[in-house]
């Protein structure tokens, strides 16, 4: 059983072949099976390395052969290699429109739009955080003019004026 990172970067040593024979014969090393792409193996020395990047949202784990022979018997194993998610993917927002209307007279406290991400990631690497970085036209009282809770709800923080403040707003 071995364990990797999913970042481990491609060329870096992944793990070691490592077999003892009784007669002190010189060992070489082998991987083989469907998966065995993902590795190379110096067959003189057992050192294995990455040949081809891990992905856990895709194989989160597989099977590979390995071998080892003095020369005249060869033997085999099944190992185990387990793909450690790392927060390697973005969050991306499923919604496809980012525009709406509201009315000035909108109650504060009201939804006034909601949008929804997803990160393939799990775990807390996998969670999604939402902010408003920024409104325009930013002002002492457009900066706290909306807030957006944990479920991507944006919520009105006070009173809109189509004459008094602004007709428009725009949030990143």
């Amino acid at each position: 059983l071995v364990t990797l990172p999913e970042d481990l970067p491609v060329g870096a040593v992944a793990f070691w072949l490592v077999a003892t024979d009784s007669d002190n014969d010189h060992l070489t090393y082998g991987i083989s099976g469907p998966n065995a792409s993902y590795f190379s193996v110096n067959a003189n020395t057992g050192e294995v390395k990455l040949a081809s990047p891990l992905d856990f949202e895709t194989v989160p784990f597989f099977k590979i052969t390995i071998s080892t022979s003095d020369g005249l018997n060869i033997r085999t194993a099944e190992m185990q290699v387990i793909v450690e998610d790392r927060n390697d993917n973005i969050p991306v927002f499923l919604n496809t429109e980012f525009s709406t209307s509201i009315n000035e007279t909108l109650p504060v406290g009201s939804v006034v739009f909601s949008v929804l991400a997803e990160d393939k990631d799990t775990g807390t690497a996998g969670l999604v955080q939402y902010f408003i970085e920024k409104v325009i036209p930013s002002t002492a009282n457009s900066n706290n003019l909306f807030r957006i809770l944990e479920n991507g709800s944006i919520v009105l923080n006070d009173t809109l004026s189509y004459n008094n403040k602004s007709a428009f707003y725009q949030l990143e």
